[in-house]
C-alpha cells in the first residue's frame, strides 16, 4: 500500500484535500462513497485496507438492486482521512471539481473474525480479482462484490455487483441488435481541449464490422451489407474469429502517399484495385461485454490489444492524440488531409449523432441528393450537370448544379444509374434556377461535392462532384 502515486498527482498545498498520511481504524474497516463533480460527474468507491483507501471510480454510481452492474475503474490509493473529505478541489488541479459525501459506514467479510484477518482475506481476494464484502452505510446494505473483468486491455477494469449477480463471475450481456453507428456533429473551428483526442477523419466509407460465430458481417452506415464490395477486409477479420465483437471504423482507399482518397474508392467499386485498408476507431462489444456505456478511451485501449493480434492484414487500429487539436488540425490540412474528428474520451457509444463527437473539416464538402441532370453541351459526353439538392422538413430543396469533377468514366457510370430513374415531375420543392432543359429523375443517389460556400440563396457555389455514396440513405441528406 502506497501514497506515492496520490502525493505525485496533487500539489497539496494548493487544494484542501488531506495529507497523504497512513492511519487505520481500531475496531471495524470503514467505506466511504463520494460524489465527484469533476468534468463528468461520477461516484468514488473507497475501502479502508491497511491504513488507505482502495478506490474505484464509478461513473453510473452504486449498484442498487441486483440487476445491475456497474463499471468500476481502480484509480490510485487515497489516505485514510480522505473518508471525511468534502469540498472543491480548485480549477486546474487533478479531479478538480465539488467532492461532497453520498454515503459511508462500515464494511466487512465474511468468517473474518477481527480486522486484521479481515485485511488478510480482502487483499487475497484482490489479488484474485475476486472480492466480497458486506457494507454497513445509511444507503447502501447487504452483501456486494468486486470482479475483475477478462477483458483484454482492461488491467483497472472491475464490475461493482449487488449480492444476486455477485456469484456470477461475469455476467455475460447479449450483442446488440441492428446497431446503427454512433454519428459526429459539425464544429467550425479545431481546438484545445482537457480530456478530449483527435483522430484523422478517414475520407471512406463508414463500416460496423460484426463478428459472430465465426461469420463476418460488414454493415454500411444504412446497414446495407458490404461483403461483397470488400471481400478482403470480411476475410481478413477472420483472424479474429475466435471472438464476438462488433467493430466501427472506415474503409479507405489510400493514395501513394498514404492518403485515404474518396476518389480512389469510387475507382475500386469497378476495378478493385487499390490500397485497401479498414481503420477502426471504436469497439461496441466483446466477448459477452457490451461496451458501449463505457467511456470512449477504455474502449480505444481494449480495441488497440485486440488488433494488435492481427498481423499482415487490412485493418488497422485508428490512433489519436490527446488535447492538441489546434496542432493536429494544422498537420492535417498540411498533408491535406479532409479533416480531423473530436471526441470526449469519457463519451459512451449513443447509437445517434452527439455533440460528444465533432467533425472539424479542412475543406468545404457536402453530401447531396441527385434530383435530375442537364445535357451535354460541346465536346461532352453522357451529360452535362447534376441537379442537386438537400432535404430540410422531410421536402428536398435545390441546392444547384454540379458540372465539374467528371471524367468520362464517371460520366458514363453516371448516366446509366441515372436512365432507370428518369420522372416527369420535379422533386425538389420549387423551380430549379437554371435556364438549361432538366431530365427530372428520382431522388435516390446520393453524391459528394466540395464547393466554396453557400450562397444567401442556398446554393453552393463551385461545386465539384467527387464521387457517389452507396452508404448514405438520401432522405438523411440535410446542409451540414
Amino acid at each position: 500500500m502506497s501514497l506515492s502515486s496520490y502525493k505525485r498527482k496533487r500539489k497539496l498545498k494548493e487544494t484542501p484535500e488531506p495529507k497523504a498520511r497512513i492511519k487505520r481504524s481500531r475496531a471495524s474497516l470503514i467505506f466511504v462513497v463520494q460524489k465527484h463533480y469533476a468534468s463528468h460527474l461520477h461516484y468514488d468507491l473507497r475501502l479502508e485496507l491497511f491504513g488507505v483507501l482502495k478506490s474505484w471510480a464509478v461513473p453510473k454510481g452504486p449498484p442498487m438492486t441486483p440487476e445491475e452492474k456497474r463499471l468500476a475503474i481502480m484509480v490510485e490509493d487515497h489516505p485514510y482521512d480522505y473518508k471525511d473529505f468534502s469540498g472543491t478541489i480548485p480549477q486546474g488541479h487533478y479531479g478538480a471539481g465539488k467532492v461532497e459525501i453520498w454515503d459511508k459506514g462500515t464494511y466487512s467479510v465474511l468468517d473474518a473474525k477481527n480486522v486484521k484477518e479481515a485485511e488478510s482475506k480482502i487483499s487475497a481476494a484482490l489479488a484474485k480479482g475476486h472480492l466480497s464484502f458486506v457494507l454497513k452505510g445509511k444507503k447502501l446494505k447487504g452483501e456486494y462484490a468486486l470482479i475483475k473483468t477478462a477483458l483484454p486491455g482492461a488491467k483497472e477494469q472491475w464490475l461493482w455487483l449487488k449480492k444476486g449477480t455477485a456469484e456470477k463471475a461475469r455476467p455475460k450481456d447479449p450483442m446488440p441488435k441492428n446497431p446503427h453507428p454512433m454519428l459526429a456533429q459539425i464544429a467550425e473551428k479545431p481546438f484545445n481541449k482537457k480530456d478530449w483526442l483527435f483522430e484523422i477523419k478517414w475520407d471512406g466509407y463508414r463500416c460496423l464490422a460484426i463478428i459472430k460465430e465465426k461469420k463476418i458481417e460488414l454493415l454500411s452506415r444504412n446497414l446495407k451489407s458490404f461483403n461483397k464490395q470488400f471481400p478482403r477486409i470480411a476475410s481478413d477479420l477472420k483472424a479474429l474469429q475466435q471472438h464476438k465483437a462488433i467493430l466501427d471504423g472506415e474503409v479507405v482507399i489510400l493514395n501513394k502517399d498514404g492518403r485515404s482518397d474518396f476518389q480512389l474508392m469510387q475507382n475500386y467499386q469497378s476495378d478493385k484495385t487499390g490500397n485497401l485498408f479498414y481503420y477502426v476507431f471504436d469497439l461496441l462489444y466483446l466477448d459477452g461485454q457490451d461496451l458501449r456505456d463505457r467511456p470512449l478511451i477504455e474502449r480505444k485501449e481494449i480495441l488497440e490489444t485486440l488488433l494488435s493480434k492481427l498481423k499482415k492484414t487490412h485493418i488497422r487500429y485508428s490512433d489519436h492524440v490527446m488535447e492538441k487539436g489546434i496542432s493536429f488540425f494544422r498537420e492535417a490540412k498540411k498533408l491535406g488531409l479532409e479533416g480531423i474528428m473530436a471526441k470526449d474520451i469519457n463519451s459512451v457509444y449513443v447509437m445517434k449523432r452527439s455533440h460528444s463527437w465533432l467533425k472539424i473539416k479542412a475543406h468545404k464538402r457536402q453530401e447531396v441528393v441527385i434530383g435530375g441532370f442537364t445535357a451535354p453541351r460541346g465536346s461532352r459526353e453522357a451529360l452535362g450537370a447534376l441537379v442537386v439538392g438537400v432535404y430540410k422538413n422531410k421536402k428536398l430543396h435545390y441546392a444547384g448544379r454540379v458540372g465539374t469533377g467528371f471524367d468520362k468514366e464517371s460520366l458514363t457510370m453516371l448516366l446509366r444509374k441515372l436512365k432507370p430513374l428518369i420522372r416527369i415531375s420535379n422533386p425538389f420543392n420549387e423551380t430549379p434556377k437554371t435556364t438549361a432543359q432538366i431530365t427530372f429523375v428520382k431522388p435516390v443517389l446520393v453524391c459528394e461535392i466540395s464547393f466554396s460556400e453557400w450562397t444567401k440563396e442556398g446554393s453552393l457555389r463551385q461545386p465539384v462532384f467527387l464521387g457517389l455514396r452507396v452508404d448514405k440513405n438520401a432522405k438523411e441528406v440535410v446542409r451540414e
